[in-house]
């Protein structure tokens, strides 16, 4: 009878276990990109695809805390089909990573049936964050006919100011770079209007650098800074913006070898810095803008010691 009660405790634990384990986020168990994508297609849904590494910190996070828990896998389970990709071990998973440009990790990627990237959002998040996204991919997923028509508008030419504003508010909402939108929306915007509370959170989703455009932005804060027309909350949102712009602008001359671009960006930074009062410290670092805040001395020996090295190599 003993043995009897500890079988049944012991098969009780197993199938508690086994229950607690499916309740999170329910993976794909093959690891074949096309036969998932082949899947989704005829099943009309989202692959949720998590890129990760071995070596990378978050990854074990979200594997270990986040993917395993009951609310993200009742919506994730129900939503999409649920893939995992070591992104340098394994061969569809360095493909998938070189097709949709994955260079930081955990990026998480919602792919349609046809191999279309529909959203995307990287780094580690809390359990309510990350069924956020996955919400924001549904919505994104709804909208993509939408999406599709305007970007056939905007490639036949369409620059109208208000279409390029809803064009840029569907990319930004599936979660797209919108640099290309965004040039020519600020393009036709006054130089009134260009740090207004629209544009301003606008700036620090351009990625590449449009000298004109730079020195507009650069222009426009230093004014703010001599002349504050709103109050101190504004000016930091500036401030954060234009200096995540920069860095942008910093990290991607430095990767094209653009020198003349990259000694402009970096001169920008220093007008700017020396009208706000921003100084180079970890300290200032809080309004954002990554390696801006490294001094503009050893961004520019880092860029020649690595451009000296990359000319020796070649």
């Amino acid at each position: 009878m003993k043995k009897l009660f500890v079988l049944i405790v012991l098969m009780a634990g197993i199938v508690f276990g086994a229950e607690a384990q499916s309740k999170g986020i329910t993976f794909e168990q093959t690891k074949e990109w096309k036969k998932v994508l082949k899947k989704a297609k005829k099943e009309k849904k989202l692959i949720f695809i998590d890129c990760y590494t071995s070596w990378c910190g978050p990854c074990k996070h979200m594997a270990d805390n986040v993917f395993p828990q009951a609310k993200v896998g009742e919506y994730y389970n129900a939503h999409f089909l649920n893939l995992q990709l070591d992104a340098e071990k394994s061969e569809d998973g360095k493909m998938v990573a070189k097709t949709f440009g994955v260079s930081a990790y955990p990026t998480f990627l919602f792919v349609n049936g046809d191999g279309e990237l529909v959203y995307r959002f990287l780094g580690g998040k809390t359990v309510d964050m990350f069924v956020k996204e996955g919400e924001k991919a549904v919505d994104a997923f709804a909208a993509r006919p939408e999406l599709k028509k305007y970007t056939k508008k905007y490639e036949e030419g369409n620059r109208d100011k208000e279409f390029l504003n809803q064009y840029f508010i569907l990319k930004d909402r599936s979660g797209l770079d919108c640099s290309d939108v965004l040039l020519d929306y600020f393009a036709l915007v006054d130089d009134s209007q260009l740090l207004d509370s629209i544009n301003v959170p606008r700036i620090g989703k351009i990625t590449v650098f449009d000298k004109k455009l730079a020195n507009r932005f650069v222009d426009a804060a230093c004014v703010e800074a001599a002349n504050p027309v709103k109050d101190k909350k504004h000016s930091t949102a500036v401030n954060k913006a234009i200096c995540t712009f920069l860095s942008a602008c910093v990290q991607k001359t430095a990767q094209a070898d653009q020198e003349e671009n990259f000694e402009e960006v970096l001169a920008l930074k220093d007008r700017l810095f020396k009208a706000t009062g921003a100084k180079n410290s970890a300290t200032a670092a809080s309004l954002g803008g990554g390696n801006i805040y490294i001094p503009s001395e050893l961004l520019r020996l880092n860029y020649y010691s690595a451009k000296k090295k990359l000319d020796k190599f070649n």
